[in-house]
């Protein structure tokens, strides 16, 4: 494909990690990459750090430059630049500066679209902020150090909104989290929700499960209206969850499933010719169950944004699936999951098993120790492990790993049971929280 051109919409973990890629496979390749905000390469998972103050500078967040892309690896970078529209008959895009307002059409010889997700838009007014990309963490930390919140309201009960709630809690703020379901933390399991709510209230970080509609008030600072009463803050953050930028997508033809993301093939080609899709605006495999799912990660993102430039550029790669495996911080306490929840088990296996137990992150005797809660799912009739969650103040997300290889290589308890895990004092006891959860699962098998 020497001497074709390839575009890219979207500059950010799936769009620079294609870009790189293609780049690899093809020296002479004509790259362009198309960018609506002024970043490229923005590692957004880390804001919630930046505003707590742990990152001290919003630099070190952005992983490469545009003149790095385009000095060191030859890639056209046009940052505040939006794509409007895509032509497939013509093989062209028209966009636009959004500085100047000038209006261009590109053409491709291939397309890759790595649009990313959208959080949803906050009401127009003071204190009311989203948390998706470098100039909603910068509008943020700016209002924090200019106004002085001492009240935080976080509506949505998710990864983010907690992580971002445990942000505002560690620079002093009264925070209230919202949560329009019946529990915090959707797709985790109560057996990890409910004690991870009460740590949460005992570092005063309060829970209400309400449904909540934020304005901006009069006199400065939110209003909170629930069907139970109304609250008045400093300032609100919205984590209700991140939609596919799909319409882009959906406007060129492409398929897009039950997720509302762009479906893709192993290769992520779209449905339309020429076009490749990756990152956050498409669905992928889950490799437990089969289903197509929405799961918009970084690492996700990463790997089909590389797969989707490996093939646009010539090559031939594949995209498998994923076990859904991700992990977070609250505070000082790591909740991680991989595989299915009990309830996605019970709709894919049907005869399924739970079991929850407890363990140290360390030997009992050694300095430091702290205890890790998991819980494990697994098929009554088999024994094969679908999905695995965990709780605890170390070494947590590294052992959730353990899991997923498992589950990825389709294992049985049995044969997990038999795996040799190390054993140290200072970071772990004889029996690793991941075999003495295993072996409390295989005790209910045999009963």
């Amino acid at each position: 494909m020497s001497k074709g051109e390839l575009l890219i919409i979207g500059g950010n973990a799936a769009g620079m990690s294609a870009a790189s890629q293609a780049r690899r496979i093809d020296t002479d390749l004509d790259i362009t990459v198309i960018e609506q905000t002024p970043y490229i390469s923005a590692a957004s998972c880390g804001l919630p750090y930046f505003i707590s103050g742990e990152i001290k500078d919003i630099k070190s967040l952005i992983v490469r430059t545009k003149e790095y892309f385009e000095t060191r690896r030859n890639i056209k970078v046009l940052t505040l630049t939006k794509a409007v529209k895509i032509h497939p008959s013509s093989k062209s895009v028209e966009t636009i500066n959004l500085e100047s307002g000038a209006k261009e059409i590109l053409s491709y010889s291939r397309l890759i679209i790595a649009a990313g997700g959208a959080a949803a838009k906050p009401d127009s007014g003071m204190g009311i902020f989203t948390l998706r990309n470098i100039q909603d963490g910068l509008a943020l930390k700016q209002f924090i150090n200019n106004s002085n919140p001492l009240t935080a309201a976080v509506i949505g009960g998710g990864m983010i909104g907690l992580e971002t709630a445990s942000s505002f809690r560690k620079l002093g703020m009264k925070v209230t989290v919202f949560e329009g379901g019946s529990a915090i933390l959707p797709g985790y399991d109560t057996e990890i929700s409910e004690p991870l709510e009460k740590y949460l209230a005992e570092n005063n970080i309060e829970i209400l499960k309400s449904k909540a509609a934020v304005s901006p008030s009069p006199s400065g600072g939110v209003n909170i209206k629930t069907p139970s009463g109304s609250y008045h803050y400093d300032m609100a953050l919205l984590t209700t969850g991140t939609k596919p930028s799909a319409h882009l997508a959906r406007g060129a033809g492409c398929e897009t499933g039950e997720t509302g993301a762009v479906r893709t093939n192993q290769k992520m080609q779209t449905s339309v010719p020429f076009i490749y899709a990756a990152g956050d605006c498409v669905e992928v495999k889950h490799l437990v169950n089969g289903k197509n799912v929405y799961m918009p990660l970084g690492t996700t993102a990463n790997k089909t944004g590389r797969i989707a430039g490996i093939n646009a550029a010539g090559g031939d790669e594949r995209f498998r699936g994923i076990t859904a495996s991700s992990a977070g911080n609250v505070l000082d306490m790591t909740i991680a999951k991989t595989g299915l929840n009990e309830k996605e088990a019970e709709l894919f296996a049907g005869d399924i098993l739970s079991s929850v137990s407890e363990s140290t992150s360390r030997a009992d005797y050694y300095p430091g120790n702290s205890k890790i809660i998991t819980k494990l799912i697994y098929s009554k009739i088999s024994g094969q492990l679908l999905g695995a969650q965990m709780m605890g103040k170390e070494g947590v997300a590294k052992r959730i790993d353990v899991l997923s290889v498992c589950i990825y290589q389709k294992m049985k308890l049995r044969d997990i049971a038999g795996i040799d895990l190390t054993y140290a004092p200072p970071v772990a006891p004889v029996w690793d929280p991941v075999l003495k959860a295993v072996n409390t699962a295989l005790l209910k098998i045999k009963k």
